[in-house]
């Protein structure tokens, strides 16, 4: 062996074990299931795996799989793709829906491009691994998972503390606003526009305020509708744009009909504090809005005649619905109406319906508010 090769060798097992070292020290605490129909294969990552610091459950099937995430808190799942009665990739997808934060690789002994390209679609998988693979391919590719999931979990918590600071300063000004509000007399569009530069601190969200409350408005005068006040209903919209960015929550499915996913615990939290807020604030009705909005249920017959807290939050819902679906994803406003009519029953359809006449009826051009 030559000085040079020597050299080389030495500073490839030096690395190892910085990297070994790396896992010691990051990711001790760490569990990932490996998933393989091939008793032999699990054998020899159960071998490679022995020494690491990782907490390692090893299953035979999808289904074992699915009683170990049920039971115990898993970072990462590496699965293998080729599996009788359920695959890997529809262990990915069903992973991804029920356990959406657990890092997800996949595994088959043939590189099959559609059955990778489904998978990464349906289960959002991070990598794929083409069997066989050496042992530092799959240690490192395990490590750069696990990294990756640290990195995603670090962003969550700096935008939780990032909303919760958000929140803490807004508190502290509800008093000067609230007596702002009460001494200087300010057109109403004044006051509103005050409020979105006070509460929201990205320009992206203070345009769609600002374009979800002209919709809003424009809504509200051709169906003659007058809350009472009407600046309580723009504050509740405002205040929701903090809250809840409502394109986390719609979607449009591979065939392109629109779907919605429930809100989160997170902020569902951020909604109640902006009603606590609002009440703070002077504004009990746009309070009322807000925290009706959090239910996501209307009144499968609610009508402009109703309730005008309901009614209220049932508007902010159906705009904030329709300025996703045009400014996001760049839909014809009519053509927007006719995708959210399966779905009337989420606004109350009586609602709804009146909404849809009322915009066929007059071509009225939503974003011109």
């Amino acid at each position: 062996m030559s000085a040079i090769q020597y050299e080389l060798d030495c500073m490839e097992e030096s690395s190892e074990a910085n990297t070994e070292a790396i896992h010691q020290e990051r990711f001790s605490n760490c569990a990932v299931l490996f998933v393989d129909d091939d008793e032999r294969w699990l054998k020899i990552l159960a071998r490679w795996f022995e020494d690491t610091p990782y907490k390692c459950h090893f299953v035979y099937g999808a289904f074992e799989a699915l009683e170990i995430l049920a039971k115990e808190e898993i970072d990462l799942v590496v699965s293998d793709m080729s599996m009788p009665i359920m695959t890997g990739g529809q262990l990915m997808k069903e992973i991804q829906t029920k356990y959406p934060d657990v890092m997800r690789v996949i595994m088959s002994g043939k590189f099959d491009v559609m059955s990778t390209i489904d998978a990464i679609n349906n289960g959002q998988i991070y990598r794929y691994i083409v069997k066989p693979c050496e042992n530092k391919d799959i240690k490192l590719v395990v490590y750069e998972s696990l990294r990756l999931l640290e990195k995603n979990e670090q962003k969550r918590i700096r935008d939780r503390e990032t909303r919760k600071s958000t929140v803490t300063r807004i508190k502290t000004m509800a008093n000067s606003i609230a007596q702002m509000n009460a001494s200087l007399e300010m057109a109403h569009h004044g006051v509103i526009q005050i409020i979105q530069n006070l509460v929201l601190q990205s320009p992206d969200d203070q345009i769609r305020a600002s374009q979800s409350v002209a919709v809003l408005r424009g809504i509200c005068r051709q169906l003659d509708f007058k809350p009472e006040p009407s600046r309580e209903l723009e504050l509740a919209a405002t205040f929701l744009q903090f809250a809840f960015n409502a394109s986390d929550s719609l979607k449009l499915d591979d065939n392109g009909k629109v779907k919605f996913d429930p809100i989160d615990s997170e902020h569902a939290a951020l909604i109640e504090e902006s009603s606590d807020i609002l009440v703070k604030l002077g504004s009990p009705i746009a309070g009322q809005i807000v925290k009706q909005f959090a239910s996501f249920n209307c009144s499968c017959s609610l009508s402009l005649d109703d309730d005008a807290i309901d009614v209220g939050s049932a508007l902010i819902l159906l705009v904030r619905d329709l300025c996703i679906l045009i400014d996001e994803f760049k839909i014809e406003e009519q053509l927007a109406l006719v995708m959210l009519e399966p779905h009337a029953q989420r606004y109350g359809t009586g609602l709804f319906y009146e909404v849809l006449q009322t915009f066929a009826d007059r071509h009225i051009n939503l974003l011109a508010g």
